[in-house]
């Protein structure tokens, strides 16, 4: 089935969310008669109708807000990331919900002259981590700007912000929670520039919990448009990255180019294992854009976004999917990888032992587990895709860790005990 909804906000930075009983989220905004945006929120059925819609107002009516991005939080409840604009710039902004969409609270923060946020991320201590960018005045192009983390508790009180990147336009992507308590997070960085045409890469930089930047990697050519959309934790301990890049191919000029898909394996400590770029149009002049990526069940992955054909390409602006293997390849049988990932974590002989943390009955199929740990242990249970969905602190011998309302599938149960030492188990709902 399809539901062609006329008001939806076609900015590039809009999501959706699949929700525990089969239904979706829909994050964007909408435009009144006069141009005016406000942060719009769908919810949907499983077959796609709509349960219901809310929109968000300011304060003061000329102001305009926008959502790029939003989770779902473990109360069931939601927290949307986007924009604020007003007369003298633009603020991040962060709204937080309960599950039926009903305003909680938003808070704004002010980094520059134009500062978005574009993804968000629940994290250990109940709080929440946003990434965006900040984009200072120039007079003339390009315009410099920072990638941009803001830390907040959860009631969305500042803790900390980080600002990183060059001398360039930067921007900082779809980010993920490490086993250390760390994030890593994707970022977009201002490599050089030709003519007025920033030219960037994009990099994937480790963060501690407290901000502080651990380590950073940059991959892949320079190029005009670069942006990342998807960041997917491997069973290997690798991430997965995928977004936008340009096809330089019959560009106008040098440091242009159109858009195409791209994707990028790398091993837990950052080396590249593989990179490929995708296109559906190959007449050098069209647009594919690569809007999100999947994993498939065997192994591979799967990748949606939209086309726009120009000559020599004919046709109209379509929907765009393909399939890859797990190297890669649209087509079986391409060269295997020349990248061995080394193993990462302690040596067997120095590795701390389970002993004393059991997890039963695993697989669970109603989402009920019960966890046995030390006593005060700090408990917290991750989706496949790194989002924080449940948290507690083991009081008695055994605590339940409940994930009824979550969808089946693959989780990971990390147990930090008073040392410091964690350990990770996984958990099959």
């Amino acid at each position: 089935w399809s539901q062609p909804d006329r008001y939806f906000y076609p900015c590039f930075g809009n999501a959706l969310l699949a929700l525990p009983d089969g239904g979706m989220l829909l994050i964007g905004g909408t435009s009144d008669g006069n141009g005016v945006s406000r942060g719009t929120l769908w919810r949907f059925t499983p077959q796609g109708d709509t349960l219901w819609s809310r929109s968000y107002f300011s304060a003061a009516p000329a102001d305009e807000q926008t959502f790029r991005g939003g989770c779902r939080l473990p109360d069931g409840g939601f927290a949307l990331v986007g924009e604020s604009a007003h007369a003298t710039g633009a603020d991040v902004l962060l709204l937080r919900t309960d599950a039926d969409g009903r305003e909680r609270w938003r808070r704004t923060y002010d980094q520059d002259y134009i500062d978005g946020g574009g993804y968000v991320l629940p994290t250990a201590d109940g709080g929440l981590l946003i990434s965006g960018g900040s984009l200072a005045f120039a007079t003339s192009p390009p315009s410099p700007g920072d990638a941009l983390l803001i830390k907040v508790d959860a009631l969305g009180q500042q803790q900390w912000r980080t600002s990183f990147g060059g001398r360039w336009r930067d921007a900082s992507g779809p980010l993920l929670a490490t086993p250390d308590g760390g994030y890593v997070v994707s970022a977009t960085l201002g490599d050089t520039v030709i003519g007025i045409t920033t030219q960037f890469r994009f990099a994937l930089c480790w963060f501690d919990a407290a901000g502080t930047l651990v380590r950073q990697r940059t991959y892949g050519p320079m190029r005009p448009y670069v942006g990342a959309t998807t960041l997917l934790p491997l069973a290997d301990g690798g991430y997965l990255l995928a977004g936008q890049t340009s096809d330089t191919t019959n560009a106008a000029g040098p440091g242009l180019g159109e858009p195409e898909g791209f994707l990028l394996r790398v091993c837990a400590d950052g080396d590249s294992v593989w990179y490929r770029t995708y296109k559906n149009l190959t007449g050098g002049y069209s647009s594919n854009y690569l809007r999100a990526v999947q994993p498939t069940a065997d192994g591979g992955f799967i990748g949606v976004g939209f086309l726009h054909p120009r000559a020599p390409d004919t046709g109209t602006q379509d929907a765009w999917v393909f399939k890859t293997d797990a190297n890669g390849y649209l087509q079986p049988g391409g060269a295997p990888p020349g990248v061995t990932c080394r193993p990462v974590g302690l040596p067997e002989a120095e590795a701390e032992t389970d002993a004393g943390i059991d997890v039963w009955p695993n697989p669970a199929p109603d989402g009920r587990f019960r966890v046995r740990t030390p006593a005060r242990a700090t408990l917290t249970v991750t989706d496949a895709l790194g989002r924080l969905v449940w948290r507690g602190v083991a009081q008695e011998a055994e605590t339940g860790v409940d994930l009824s309302r979550h969808p089946p599938g693959v989780y990971v149960l990390r147990v930090r005990g008073l040392s410091g030492h964690t350990t990770t188990h996984k958990l099959l709902r």
